[in-house]
């Protein structure tokens, strides 16, 4: 993706969706080089979901590629409710000829 924007915090993450649309979102859970944090803090991927849900961006697809699975199978169910198309792919899953058949 040569127009790929790539954020390192929540906040900025939330800044960027404030202001535009996207295709292809993609979140993962635990940031900054942390791992199997908790929900509930405000510097994680949750914190972006919930902006999402409360704010319903425009965003075509929604792929969560945590490896924190717990927090990642509930940022799906967030987001799936919400109305996105949002797929669960742990790291080392993803492949971009899944996302282009929807699999």
């Amino acid at each position: 993706y040569p127009d790929a924007v790539c954020v390192k915090t929540a906040s900025e993450c939330i800044d960027l969706l404030s202001r535009y649309g996207f295709d292809v979102f993609f979140a993962d859970h635990d940031l900054g080089d942390q791992t199997f944090v908790d929900s509930n803090r405000p510097d994680c991927g949750m914190e972006v979901v919930r902006w999402i849900d409360k704010n319903r961006p425009e965003i075509a697809q929604i792929i969560v590629h945590t490896n924190n699975e717990p927090a990642g199978i509930r940022m799906v169910e967030i987001l799936g409710k919400a109305g996105y198309g949002v797929h669960y792919m742990p790291f080392g899953t993803f492949s971009f000829k899944n996302l282009i058949k929807g699999d």
